[in-house]
């Protein structure tokens, strides 16, 4: 997510205009068993919201209402073709890397994600860690609800449809999501409500069925507590989304939490930080990428910045994650990849770091080049990442 070089969280603070659809009572009405031929596992979907995902990621073409089979299959080959050329110039390369790097450092590629300051980015994060079996996204994003795709005619339907390459604009050319435009797409320039909408078309893209969504809260003793959306509820709602990943044959779980990450929103005695601290796995893989430097203010972002190096075992993240000087060498083995440039001129000179820089001179840090450009300076393609494995 892409901020101002200003001191404020890269992430939606202004209002959404929230959908009240209900969603959970088509969810209870509408299940059915399917088979997967291969492999033979069964499994429940959750029918409204898998037929959401699969018609608004443009996969199912089935006509319904006014909507004629060609102008969906013509609008399913557009779809296509357009994330067929992030898969190859980005996606599919940034499988191949990680894996080869968790195979080198010896790291389950099973293990629970986790990956603050996510926005809706899922499909970024799943790329990256395919075979995971448990997904940890947060941000302060809304997470909205979706409305019921079966009551829209042609128009609305595809306006709908169009929405989605609305808000996946920066995501298709850039990688991150740039959060003046999220705040003024969704809701306001757009019919996309908040982060649900788009985890589950990013879940259907990657060829993912949708067994369950669950919207929770934390309950007093600071674990997760299910509950109806509510869209005129003042308590942050979160969710917790079940899937079969049909390529890879398996069972995920993909949580958002919506939550304040800034000192402020994680007092130590506010139910966000314990949750976070019971949940998260201790031996996480984790994710950061275009994070606006939020936590190079330590004064400001110091409890999340301490709670990634505690909980990751193994790390990917650009230099907007925590600053290079928090690794210990004494503590962390790290792989520098790509190039390091100073922050774009968003961002303020004072967030470049020497060491870094320094690190990336020294041929037993530094592994080589990337084949893909995923962060900031994707106009250049200098972009950096780097692997940190916990000792």
């Amino acid at each position: 997510m892409k901020t101002s070089s200003k001191l404020i969280q890269g992430v939606i603070v202004g209002s959404f205009i929230l959908l009240t659809f209900s969603c959970q009572e088509n969810k209870e009405k509408k299940t059915e068993v399917k088979v997967q031929e291969k492999s033979k596992i069964q499994y429940v979907v959750d029918t409204f919201y898998n037929n959401y995902a699969q018609r608004v990621a443009a996969i199912d073409t089935t006509p319904f209402n006014d909507v004629d089979a060609a102008s969906l299959v013509g609008f399913s080959n557009e779809q296509r073709n357009k994330i067929n050329q992030v898969i190859e110039n980005r996606l599919s390369l940034i499988t191949t890397w990680n894996k080869d790097n968790m195979a080198r450092n010896k790291t389950a590629d099973t293990s629970f994600v986790f990956y603050p300051f996510s926005g809706a980015d899922f499909i970024h994060v799943y790329y990256l860690y395919p075979q995971s079996n448990e997904y940890f996204m947060s941000a302060i994003e809304k997470a909205g609800s979706v409305i019921d795709i079966n009551t829209l005619n042609k128009n609305d339907f595809f306006e709908y449809l169009r929405d989605f390459d609305t808000v996946m604009r920066d995501i298709y050319m850039r990688s991150y999501f740039i959060t003046k435009n999220m705040e003024a797409d969704f809701g306001k320039k757009t019919k996309i409500s908040g982060v649900l909408p788009i985890l589950l078309w990013s879940a259907a893209k990657t060829n993912h069925d949708i067994l369950s969504v669950k919207y929770f809260i934390l309950d007093d003793s600071a674990n997760k507590k299910y509950v109806n959306y509510d869209s005129l509820s003042k308590v942050r709602l979160s969710v917790e989304i079940k899937l079969f990943d049909k390529t890879n044959q398996k069972f995920q779980v993909l949580n958002y939490f919506c939550t304040d990450l800034s000192n402020q929103g994680l007092t130590a005695s506010s139910k966000s930080l314990r949750f976070m601290k019971k949940y998260v796995s201790n031996t996480a893989n984790g994710f950061i990428k275009s994070a606006s430097y939020l936590m190079h203010y330590y004064n400001q972002f110091g409890t999340i910045q301490n709670l990634v190096l505690t909980k990751n075992y193994y790390l990917v993240q650009d230099d907007t994650g925590v600053p290079f000087s928090r690794f210990s060498p004494e503590k962390w083995n790290y792989e520098l990849f790509g190039k390091y440039e100073k922050p774009i001129k968003d961002f303020t000179d004072s967030l470049y770091q020497p060491n870094l820089d320094q690190a990336y001179q020294n041929e037993k840090y530094y592994k080589g080049e990337l084949k893909f450009s995923l962060g900031y300076h994707w106009n250049s393609k200098n972009q950096n990442q780097m692997v940190f494995i916990k000792k």
